[in-house]
């Protein structure tokens, strides 16, 4: 987790992002690592700890990524199950 990314989440302005997205970022934040922004939370533990709805959470995410404060890297699963998005935060420190 980084305190700073988190400081710049809530340094966002309610023109940039929406409440919802604001929380998704946050919690993005603190399952984040400090030194690459790479994030280990998925839509399913996002909703979790949000109490969002998964498809809620995937179309939030899905407009960060547009908004281009998240990259999704498509990563295919270990046991053979698929394609998951690896996601990280654009609001890294400098």
């Amino acid at each position: 987790m980084s305190i700073e990314v988190i400081a710049k989440v809530l340094g966002l302005t309610a023109g940039e992002v929406t409440p919802l997205e604001r929380l998704i970022l946050l919690v993005l934040a603190t399952a984040s690592d400090e030194k690459t922004g790479a994030s280990f939370a998925n839509p399913e533990i996002i909703a979790r700890r949000t109490g969002l709805p998964e498809e809620t959470v995937n179309r939030i995410i899905q407009n960060l990524v547009q908004k281009r404060f998240l990259v999704a890297t498509p990563l295919p699963q270990e046991d053979g199950g698929g394609i998951l998005n690896h996601y990280s935060l654009e609001l890294w420190p400098d």
